[in-house]
């Protein structure tokens, strides 16, 4: 899998200064802590890399130290604990290295500023997280704690229920439950593989869905086929992926009310795939055209266009 970034994405460095970051080599890594773990599904890596790179485009910057605690969290509190280890061996760091951290006294604020850095959460169910947090530990007595710990009394209670369902792995809705909710221009793009459904993770569910141009480009006839032609007909498309989009928001936000200030995704998958096989003659120069004026497109024709906020990312 080729990975191009909407944008380039940045980390904080050691002397605080801004730098690119790697996001090819943190997927490469974390496809290698699956493969290692006896676990193959491709669509698994996007799910949590999605994670990261919604993180990354936040405003509060990270560093790479950062980033991996992150993605180590994730995993380990949607049951992917065995990879999580591997993972943070793959990136050259002590899994136990979280086990030393020293006690210090919690307040709000510390709670707060833990599982803000350590979780994907929106802010209404990190405001939730956090009371939460806090009864528990005033009921336990606890004055002093480690940052771990705050991180895994927070996945407990996610895994408890408190904001979210008690479900450790990522679940998949049948495809006949999303065709029901779709129209038929919409169901039609599903039967022909041009829009599917990610899995939803019940501990940080997101609304996401693939729009595969390849398959979409292949209903176009021969004589037709050109970027005018394609870019003329995305916006109906587009406006497919959306509705997609709005009904899976709305089986979420069904069983979780504090899902409504999360993100949505629309993955393009195979993107530099399309671009060398979509006009093969294209010159270079004539192809990163190609690239710039089509995401230009893409993200008009699905960014602000709803009253959630929807993320384009390439596969």
């Amino acid at each position: 899998m080729i990975l191009i970034p909407e944008q380039a994405l940045f980390v904080l460095g050691e002397g605080g200064q801004r730098q690119s970051y790697d996001f090819a080599g943190l997927c490469a890594d974390l496809r290698a802590a699956f493969e290692r773990n006896g676990v193959r599904d491709s669509w698994l890596v996007d799910q949590f890399t999605l994670t990261v790179e919604e993180r990354l485009r936040g405003q509060s910057p990270m560093t790479e130290c950062e980033i991996d605690t992150l993605l180590a969290s994730v995993l380990t509190a949607s049951g992917y604990g065995d990879v999580a280890s591997t993972f943070t061996e793959l990136r050259g760091r002590n899994p136990l290295s979280a086990l030393e951290a020293e006690l210090h006294p919690w307040n709000m604020e510390r709670l707060n500023a833990v599982l803000r850095l350590h979780l994907p959460l929106s802010p209404m169910q990190l405001d939730m997280l956090s009371s939460r947090c806090a009864e528990t530990l005033v009921g336990l007595r606890f004055q002093d704690v480690s940052d771990t710990f705050i991180r895994e009394l927070g996945i407990h209670l996610l895994h408890g229920g408190a904001v979210a369902e008690p479900s450790s792995k990522t679940t998949e809705q049948p495809k006949d439950e999303w065709l029901t909710l779709c129209d038929d221009k919409t169901r039609d793009m599903l039967e022909r593989h041009v829009l599917s459904v990610y899995p939803i993770a019940p501990l940080f569910p997101r609304a996401r869905i693939a729009f595969d141009l390849q398959a979409y480009s292949q209903g176009m006839p021969s004589e037709w086929k050109s970027e005018l032609a394609l870019c003329s007909e995305l916006p109906e498309a587009a406006a497919c992926g959306l509705s997609l989009l709005t009904a899976i928001r709305r089986t979420i936000m069904a069983g979780q009310a504090d899902f409504r200030d999360c993100p949505s995704h629309v993955v393009i998958p195979r993107y530099q795939a399309f671009l060398e096989n979509f006009e093969a003659d294209a010159t270079l120069r004539g192809r990163r055209g190609f690239d710039k004026r089509l995401r230009k497109v893409l993200t008009a024709n699905f960014v602000g266009r709803t009253d959630f906020e929807v993320m384009v990312s390439y596969r």
